[in-house]
């Protein structure tokens, strides 16, 4: 039933109060309490997702279970590929960098999880135009985002202002911040 008291308030906070609270401050606290344990970096979990082919175009931290951090579960990455027009979706283990098929991840978090990806980042079908764009690689893009600090927990192609490139979500000192990389022209060293 707590299930539904979250996404009762989070819905009531999104049609009464607009858009007042920032997306970075729904992030759920158990998730990046968790991500800080994980091995595996977002990088990594990227490239090890490539290794058959194909180009990462959106990528992101899960941990299913309620009380995963207390039983030393690091969670896993959700690394969607897109090759040859067609898009496929991998599971990289936190812990190990092992790929897996999807793993669920509950009825509630999967409603949930849809109904913010609709509302606010899109599908990853809707990205394929803008990732055809793209000339810099996503674990690139994530080198240049953790530049500034932190350690990234999500990136995924998306279009600012009419230009291709990243939007990547950082954990920095156990706080959530945004950070857009150009996908055309990146920062030179």
């Amino acid at each position: 039933m707590a299930g539904h008291s979250f996404v009762s308030m989070l819905c009531v906070a999104m049609f009464l109060g607009g858009c007042a609270v920032p997306l970075t401050e729904i992030e759920p606290y158990r998730e990046v309490a968790c991500f800080g344990a994980a091995k595996v970096s977002l990088r990594d979990a990227v490239e090890a997702a490539e290794i058959e082919g194909g180009s990462a175009i959106d990528a992101s931290y899960r941990q299913v279970k309620e009380f995963g951090c207390l039983q030393r579960d690091a969670g896993y990455y959700d690394v969607t590929i897109l090759l040859q027009g067609q898009l496929s979706l991998v599971s990289i283990d936190a812990a190990s960098e092992q790929i897996q098929p999807r793993l669920e991840q509950g009825v509630e978090r999967e409603l949930t999880g849809q109904f913010i990806e609709r509302m606010f980042e899109g599908r990853s079908e809707s990205r394929i135009p803008i990732a055809q764009q793209i000339r810099l690689h996503m674990h690139d893009a994530i080198d240049i985002a953790e530049k500034d600090g932190g350690k990234s927990m999500e990136a995924r192609v998306q279009s600012k202002d009419g230009k291709p490139g990243y939007m990547i979500k950082l954990v920095d000192r156990g706080k959530l911040r945004l950070a857009w990389v150009d996908g055309i022209s990146p920062p030179l060293e």
